[in-house]
């Protein structure tokens, strides 16, 4: 059996009516709360909470982020993918990345298959620098629309 493509809706999706979707969800969350409640009990306090709240100023939030090799063994990669939120454009949208020393590469923005978010990606050739510091943002017309994410990059 194949990984099923995430850009494409699964197989049973047209048979699902938005009732069942409801119960399922209702299920779901449900047993998240019962799973938490027993967490609770067991430790003794609180569980911990990963509450999103989007910023007063409506800037899009980072969702998530991962570095890794780049495309040589001395650069690193990074993607950063921010919450898009609903109803939002990414139409015209661009990353801005600043670095410390050394250099950006490969840098591209897209719309994640994943859902409603915007990626950002790009690479850093240190240059021979012990640490790097990264700022990156997405701008529309040269307006920040977004929060800066922030990274000090070690040495290799």
């Amino acid at each position: 059996m194949s990984p099923h493509d995430p850009t494409t809706p699964p197989p049973f999706a047209s048979v699902l009516t938005p009732a069942d979707v409801a119960r399922v969800r209702g299920y779901l969350l449900d047993l998240q709360q019962r799973i938490v409640e027993a967490l609770e009990i067991a430790g003794g306090e609180p569980f911990l909470r990963d509450a999103w709240v989007r910023p007063a100023d409506g800037r899009l939030t980072v969702a998530a982020w991962r570095t890794g090799r780049g495309d040589e063994p001395e650069r690193r990669r990074f993607v950063i993918d921010y919450y898009l939120g609903a109803g939002a454009q990414s139409q015209g949208v661009e990353g801005d990345v600043t670095v410390s020393s050394g250099r950006i590469l490969n840098l591209a923005t897209s719309r994640s298959p994943l859902g409603d978010l915007f990626r950002l990606a790009f690479e850093v050739d240190p240059g021979g620098a012990d640490a790097v510091e990264l700022r990156a943002s997405l701008v529309r017309a040269k307006r920040v629309i977004s929060e800066v994410w922030t990274y000090r990059c070690p040495p290799n």
